[in-house]
């Protein structure tokens, strides 16, 4: 009978161990931040330099980053989407960026899609998909909720 105690004690014990802590995800997504910091306009198109800064206490994995604009609702009643998005990238990779740290990536946005009767260009809309450990997260909505002055 004790060895049967010790027994499960001993695979409680590794059990508890072994799994990763996931505690507080919702308050290390508001740890992410998002701001714009350069635009470079030409005449057919737009760049955007973004920062991504994971003040988490998680490393994030397979970042996914997106900018775009709201569709305006009368558009969306004709058909359309309800927001216009676009890749970012990194010329530091796609992949993680640990704690603490900060990266930057660039969007390319062709300005035929920027067409003031279609999209509120006022109405910056980014989208952050990624991983705490193994925990998909995603972060949506305008860029005023990704930054540390809208908390």
């Amino acid at each position: 009978m004790n060895r049967i105690i010790v027994i499960i004690m001993i695979l409680t014990l590794l059990i508890g161990c072994s799994t990763k802590s996931t505690d507080n995800i919702e308050g290390n997504l508001d740890s992410i931040e998002v701001s714009i910091v350069d635009t470079h306009e030409r005449e057919n198109d737009t760049y955007y330099k973004l920062e991504v800064i994971n003040n988490s206490n998680f490393g994030i994995e397979s970042i996914d980053l997106m900018m775009g604009y709201s569709v305006y609702p009368e558009v969306q009643s004709k058909g359309y989407s309800s927001n216009i998005m676009f890749n970012a990238k990194s010329n530091e990779g796609p992949y993680g960026l640990a704690a603490n740290t900060s990266r930057i990536y660039t969007v390319h946005v062709p300005i035929a899609f920027l067409k003031e009767d279609l999209v509120n260009l006022e109405d910056v809309e980014i989208s952050l998909v990624g991983y705490f450990d193994e925990n998909r997260f995603q972060k949506l909505g305008g860029i005023e909720g990704f930054s540390s002055d809208s908390k």
